[in-house]
């Protein structure tokens, strides 16, 4: 297939969307739709030592293809939608860019707590005095940060709670964090990364923000490639009801790469699954 076809396909296709009922079980596997007018594709995302492949289809005929299909979600989908996303964005950013060696920090207010405006501000000072610090003791070493706010925006209240900061900030003197941040407690800790690197804080911090998360310019990008699979469309969809073999078929075909966990999901309108795995470099 050519490949300027195929990047055409691809364009208006999120198969994220089209695909989102995991298959768990034999049953769920039973009543999968399958065709001959797809092939699979593979997506790859490294992320620092993490890497995960996501394997969907591509249609060979547009007219066949879910190409433009979205359907108007609700706003509570559109929300845990958007929180997904943002997590995931947050996730591959900090595990390319942050070890144990850098820091989670939250800041909070002491007193009568600040609109979303002056905190907008408190952190850009905050960032500011730091990053005057840096440039003296730490020359040889990018400074880089990605941080949320959190709040209570109750609309049966008359004003905003609890409105705070957690920060991912490279790694540096815990004392110096401390006595740039005197509007309230602050707590600084290295950060601790879990199975699948920082995906747990992310997401914590993806679901606590209420706002666009903020970031430094000169966060590394993870890297992503496309190519075609060698996987046939009877094996891809054979795979997917074999749960148990998962982690034996990723490790014997990416022998650089550990096995962390894989899904596999369905759609309700559209034949042959999407396969998402998460691994990391031995």
């Amino acid at each position: 297939m050519n490949r300027n076809r195929i990047n055409k396909i691809l364009e208006d296709y999120d198969y994220e969307e089209v695909y989102i009922k995991q298959i768990k079980n034999l049953e769920d596997y039973e009543d999968l739709r399958t065709n001959k007018n797809y092939v699979y594709m593979v997506k790859t995302i490294t992320s620092g030592k993490y890497v995960e492949k996501e394997i969907y289809p591509l249609w060979k005929c547009k007219s066949n293809s879910p190409r433009g299909a979205k359907k108007k979600e609700t706003s509570e989908k559109m929300k845990k939608l958007n929180i997904n996303n943002k997590a995931k964005e947050m996730t591959r950013l900090m595990n390319t860019n942050f070890t144990e060696e850098d820091l989670y920090i939250t800041l909070t207010y002491k007193g009568k707590a600040p609109t979303l405006d002056r905190a907008k501000k408190d952190m850009r000072n905050f960032l500011d005095r730091i990053r005057t610090w840096w440039k003296k003791n730490m020359k040889d070493k990018e400074f880089k940060y990605i941080f949320v706010i959190d709040y209570v925006d109750d609309p049966d209240k008359t004003k905003r709670t609890r409105i705070h900061h957690h920060l991912v900030m490279s790694g540096m003197d815990m004392d110096v964090v401390r006595k740039n941040w005197t509007l309230g407690r602050k707590t600084v800790e290295r950060l601790q990364p879990d199975e699948v690197g920082f995906e747990g804080l992310a997401t914590y911090m993806a679901r606590q923000s209420k706002t666009k998360y903020g970031r430094s310019r000169n966060l590394n990008k993870p890297k992503i490639t496309k190519s075609r699979t060698s996987l046939s469309n009877r094996k891809a969809e054979n795979f997917a009801a074999n749960i148990n073999l998962h982690k034996e078929f990723f490790e014997n075909k990416y022998k650089d790469l550990l096995f962390i966990n894989c899904q596999v999901y369905k759609s309700e309108e559209y034949p042959g699954v999407y396969i998402r795995t998460k691994m990391r470099k031995r």
